[in-house]
């Protein structure tokens, strides 16, 4: 939306050229690129914050397969896409787990 905003301003301000000098437009086009990137910057600010608070999945059985097969690298990397967990979260989840399958045998 923001996007849209900017360029109809520039094409409006680009209409009534003649009565601004080059630099004027150069910094009107400035002025716009970085409030689109401010906008962005803010919204994945917020996208990430909404991720952190989704409660944790349970690994599939095809996750606990990989860990009791001792492919620890596979199961981080089977966890993380099917989840998409960080990388932390992952490592923390399959040592977990694989912690939890071992004292059970």
């Amino acid at each position: 939306m923001l996007l849209l905003t900017g360029v109809c301003f520039a094409f409006l301000a680009w209409g009534f050229f003649h009565y601004i000098s080059d630099t004027a437009f150069i910094w009107l086009l400035l002025a716009i690129y970085l409030a689109e990137m401010y906008e962005n910057k803010r919204l994945l600010k917020r996208l990430h914050e909404l991720k952190k608070n989704q409660p944790r999945q349970e690994p599939s059985a095809e996750v606990m397969a990989l860990v009791q097969n001792g492919e620890r690298v596979s199961a981080i990397k089977m966890y993380r896409n099917q989840t998409d967990a960080e990388l932390k979260e992952a490592i923390d989840v399959i040592d977990a787990l694989s912690i939890s399958l071992s004292s059970d045998n």
